[in-house]
This record gives structure tokens, C-alpha cells and sequence, in this order.
């Protein structure tokens, strides 16, 4: 090599001095692929899974000699991904990838050096083959069309049939998704953990715009804060008749998105629920944490639970015009 840094060999190029996009600045953000950790270690014959010491380079994923300027699509990965191996959705070696979530998969997925998720959950998973699953209850639909058809907050062109891609969210905060003049892929982001917007993971944050832009660019603002998928009425007399769906838990309760919805995927749990246990408790020590969906239609469950000093004993929620029942009360 001409370097003996393995990123410097990209960087000559690919740092606008040659390349149209300046990918090296990237990597200065915050968060990133961290490229200059164990790099030396890289080898063309390891274990694509799991080398003997965990890395990440950019030949890991790309190969130099086979990549094009091809665009990816959900069904196919992108030409700068040709030639690299990574896993499949059953879990088996392959090379080179056809689907994009295949490489994500190689070191997020059956890695045993993975790490731990940002967010503390009542069901932690941080395996994202597994979160993914296409028979789990629900999974955002990067390896198949999502289990829910009714999701009245999607913005065009997202229907529920739609697919996507892990760069759908995890991408530069400069790339041109993002609405910037960088380059595409998630080599680094301001926003932890290498999101292309903001996705504020820590309650009592107040409602915006910028805090959950990252769920606000495919869901509809109007639609989420207007309780169209999410509505309940207050039973007990201080809450009775008042509203109480997304909008009171997001702008009133400054619950964050991600307290109640784990965005990859649950196994157990349809709607992505699977609740921060920062905030999110049992109501006793003998009655678990619990979200049923329910029988009132689409749009109806049930929660048993402790969230912000509030107790949800069998609170149940339903579309408009369907009263549901159940209880909230205060320590």
C-alpha cells in the first residue's frame, strides 16, 4: 500500500482533493465507524463475523477494486458495496452481500463483540438479524414488508408496503438524504448513533420539530401529534374526558419516541413497543410491565404500568369514538 495508515490510502482521494464529496470529514463528528481503532489488526482471511480482535476499516466495506456508483435500492445493495461479504437474514456467511442490511448485519448482528444499545429496554435485544426478523410481531421493513398495513402517519412516497434500507436512518447528518451537499453512508454523524437527523432518546425533552426529526421524516407530525394512531380518554376525574394519545404523551408528558417504541424491531411485541426501564416500571412487584393490543379495533390496547410517577393499571386506549376503559392515577 502506498500509506501504511489503511485509511489514508481512501483519504487521497476521498478527502475533495480528487472525490466530489469530502467523506474524511465525517469521520471527525461524534459519532462514526470508528475506522483508526484496532485497523492494523484488518485481515483479508479472518472471520468476516468475528475477527480475533473487533474492527472496522474501509475495506470491510468496500472493496477498492469492484465497487461502481450504482445506486442501492431496498432489494439491492448499492455498487460501492460490491465484493464485500457479510451475513444473510438466516444467519450464514455470504460474499459478496445482495442486500444492504447483509453487511450491516456482519458486524450488528451474530458479532459477539457488539456492544450495548443506547437505550435500556424491558426486552434487550442489540442483535439486529434477530430484531429484524420478518417473523418477529413487528420490525421496521428493511428484510420484508412490516406486519402492520394501517399506519396513517406514513409520508408519501411511504406506504405500508413500502421497504427500506438501514441508511434510511443511520447516514451523514451532511448527506444529500439529509438535505446536505456530503457524501452518502454512515461513516459519521453529529447525532449518536450515526443517525442522518436528531432522535432525542431522553425524556423530558420538550416536543419539536429538530428533537424527533429522524422519526419525523417518514412519519407525519400533524398525523402523530393529531393522536391518529394512538388516542385514549382520561377515566379517573382529574383526567376524565381529557385526550390522551401521542400528543399528551409526547408534548405534555415529554415522553421520547423511543421510550415506548424500540425502532429496529421486537420479537414479542406488535408496534414496536418494548419500553425504556429508565422511565417505564412495573405497578407491583408482582405485576409485570405489559402492553396487550386490543379488540376495540385497529388502534386499541392496553398498558399495565409505571411511567413518570404515573400508574397505567390495565389503561386501555381506542380510536375516536370508541371510549375505551381503564384506569391512570397518581403516586
Amino acid at each position: 500500500m502506498k500509506f501504511a495508515v489503511l485509511e489514508q490510502n481512501c483519504f487521497a482521494c476521498h478527502s475533495g482533493n480528487v472525490g466530489a464529496k469530502n467523506i474524511a470529514a465525517d469521520f471527525q463528528k461524534i459519532s462514526i465507524h470508528p475506522i483508526t481503532l484496532n485497523a492494523q489488526t484488518h485481515n483479508a482471511h479472518e472471520d468476516p463475523i468475528n475477527p480475533p480482535v473487533r474492527h472496522v476499516t474501509c475495506l470491510d466495506c468496500h472493496n477498492p477494486h469492484a465497487a461502481t456508483t450504482t445506486p442501492g435500492t431496498p432489494a439491492k445493495a448499492a455498487g460501492s458495496l460490491n465484493g464485500v461479504a457479510g451475513m444473510n437474514a438466516e444467519g450464514a456467511v455470504v460474499n459478496p452481500v445482495t442486500r444492504e442490511y447483509e453487511l450491516c448485519f456482519r458486524c450488528h448482528a451474530d458479532s459477539v463483540a457488539r456492544g450495548p444499545s443506547f437505550v435500556t429496554r424491558q426486552w434487550q435485544e442489540t442483535n439486529k438479524r434477530l430484531q429484524f426478523d420478518r417473523n418477529n410481531l413487528s420490525f421496521h421493513p428493511v428484510e420484508a414488508i412490516g406486519k402492520n398495513s394501517n399506519v396513517p402517519s406514513l409520508i408519501a412516497p411511504w406506504t405500508a408496503s413500502s421497504l427500506m434500507t438501514c441508511m434510511d436512518c443511520h447516514n451523514s447528518d451532511s448527506s444529500p438524504a439529509a438535505g446536505g451537499t456530503g457524501a452518502n453512508g454512515p461513516h459519521g454523524s453529529i447525532y449518536p448513533p450515526l443517525l442522518e437527523r436528531q432522535l432525542v432518546l431522553t425524556d423530558f425533552t420538550p416536543e419539536s420539530t429538530a428533537s424527533y426529526a429522524l422519526c419525523y421524516k417518514c412519519h407525519s407530525r400533524t398525523s402523530i401529534l393529531g393522536d391518529q394512531s394512538f388516542y385514549a380518554v382520561g377515566t379517573m376525574p382529574q383526567d376524565l374526558g381529557q385526550e390522551r394519545g401521542h400528543r399528551y404523551h409526547i408534548v405534555e408528558a415529554q415522553a421520547a419516541c423511543t421510550t415506548c417504541h424500540d425502532s429496529h424491531g421486537v420479537i414479542g411485541n406488535p408496534r414496536l413497543i418494548n419500553f425504556n426501564v429508565n422511565y417505564v416500571s412495573p405497578i407491583s412487584p408482582h405485576v409485570p410491565v405489559s402492553f396487550t393490543e386490543g379488540k376495540q379495533g385497529p388502534f386499541s390496547g392496553t398498558c399495565t404500568l409505571t411511567c413518570h410517577n404515573v400508574v397505567h393499571n390495565g389503561a386501555s386506549y381506542a380510536p375516536p369514538g370508541v371510549t375505551p376503559m381503564g384506569m391512570l392515577r397518581r403516586h
